[in-house]
């Protein structure tokens, strides 16, 4: 090899070491988009919620929102996804509020303008501090609560599920793990060595027998429904899958996702 190939071979690797270095120490600013303080609740045009005190770890808290469910009914323990959009969250789970169904509204380290940094074992410590102050501030059990994920919250929903087994999970734009989303987009870097926050479901949902519904665009550009699809073959029965034709991945509820989800949470009253 002459000096020319040589210093283009070493400029080559120099650049690819340089790109996976960068890769590796930014990668949850590329993974996680908190932004500042969330809004302030009562300017929501919506039923008023009871406020929960969570203290995740000494100097991470947050004011949880909980609407409590009419008589006989079920709750929903919402986890929701890697930006931060409350007002549409809230919206979309007033929905369910409004059927009757009780709303439990988690939230993570940094996003909300609370303390900290996300990361996946960080946000299992705040779901899980979540769960345990509303199971201790109400008569609910877990047998009351039915999770549903929203995007990377899908991940956590499983975990959870693991840790404090609900009546039912709802798994809306999921995957299979965050490091299968990764390789698919970085082919070129050794992905699994590089990704610390993996939120391994696929692996994890084997266990997991309670019904399930999965929720998912065929456009979804985000999550590709490939890694969706693949989350629900390593899932036990019961579960079912929905495709939402010609929705992508912010626009599940234009497109009717929300009378696939109400159609079966009806299945779930009085179980």
């Amino acid at each position: 090899m002459n000096k020319a190939a040589k210093t283009i071979l070493f400029a080559i690797v120099y650049i690819y070491l340089g790109m996976a270095a960068l890769l590796y120490f930014q990668q949850r600013s590329l993974m996680y988009f908190p932004g500042g303080e969330r809004e302030n609740i009562a300017t929501f045009k919506i039923t008023q919620p009871e406020i929960i005190s969570v203290q995740s770890t000494p100097d991470i808290s947050f004011n949880a929102w909980y609407w409590p469910a009419d008589i006989g009914m079920p709750t929903l323990v919402f986890f929701h996804g890697n930006g931060q959009a409350y007002q549409y969250w809230v919206n979309k789970l007033m929905i369910y509020h409004n059927q009757g169904y009780g709303v439990f509204f988690t939230d993570y380290r940094g996003y909300g303008g609370a303390k900290g940094n996300p990361g996946e074992q960080g946000i299992y410590t705040d779901a899980r501090a979540h769960i345990n102050s509303l199971l201790k501030s109400t008569n609910l059990t877990t047998n009351d609560l039915i999770y549903h994920g929203e995007s990377l919250g899908t991940g956590v929903a499983t975990q959870m599920a693991i840790e404090f087994p609900p009546k039912a999970i709802i798994y809306e734009s999921a995957y299979s793990a965050t490091n299968d989303i990764g390789k698919s987009r970085y082919w070129m870097f050794p992905i699994d060595l590089l990704m610390k926050d993996k939120y391994r479901s696929a692996d994890k949902i084997k266990t997991l027998t309670m019904p399930k519904l999965f929720v998912h665009g065929t456009k979804d550009k985000v999550i590709p429904i490939r890694f969706g699809r693949a989350l629900y073959d390593a899932a036990p029965e019961p579960k079912k899958w929905i495709e939402i034709e010609n929705a992508g991945h912010n626009d599940l509820y234009d497109n009717g996702a929300q009378l696939h989800i109400s159609k079966f949470l009806s299945t779930l009253i009085n179980q």
